[in-house]
């Protein structure tokens, strides 16, 4: 899925330059790498996940920012699957929306040295800020260039010189003004 509006990409003119096809599979591609970059989705959408307990008073929770906190369940480290978890009182817990970092409010509480914790929870941008849709443009374009450079030649060589390029734009390096942008992300 793409984390750039069609209309935001048809302002860049190299993109909208090309078949709405090859525009669309740049983007995604495009998408992909910045959230690999970042480590995270961007996409606001529900989510469950599981962190393991370890009498941590607090965790991170995968994406950010948390815009609603649904359930927090104790799964306890029976390896049984009938035994039910506990649910944890919204109320008793603290969260940092902005980050995602989950803990107790009293802070001498912490989750439970074994088992797990599991949260479910709505997080993401709705819609994606400007900078992340401009990084995604950005490296778009860069593997445009990349593709159009090459020619679709993997290999060449003439005399002596030598020269291999990228099979894969997952490979590719992401352009310097792409990484500022996502670099608050």
């Amino acid at each position: 899925m793409s984390l750039v509006t069609e209309n935001r990409a048809l302002l860049s003119l190299q993109l909208a330059a090309m078949s709405l096809e090859l525009r669309t599979a740049l983007l995604e591609a495009a998408s992909e790498m910045a959230e690999r970059y970042c480590g995270r989705s961007f996409v606001k959408v529900e989510r469950t996940e599981e962190h393991r307990a370890e009498g941590q008073y607090g965790f991170m929770l995968n994406c950010f920012p948390v815009t609603v906190l649904t359930a927090v369940h104790l799964v306890p480290a029976t390896g049984d699957e009938t035994v039910d978890a506990v649910e944890v009182d919204i109320a008793e817990l603290s969260l940092v929306a902005e980050t995602g970092f989950l803990e107790y409010r009293a802070r001498n509480m912490a989750f439970p040295k074994t088992g797990k914790v599991r949260v479910k929870y709505t997080a993401g941008f709705d819609p994606i800020p400007g900078p992340i849709q401009s990084a995604v443009i950005e490296i778009a374009a860069s593997m445009a260039d990349s593709e159009a450079g090459s020619g679709g030649v993997i290999q060449e060589k003439m005399g002596t010189y030598s020269v291999r390029y990228s099979e894969r734009a997952s490979s590719m390096q992401l352009p310097s003004s792409a990484a500022g942008m996502l670099a608050v992300y």
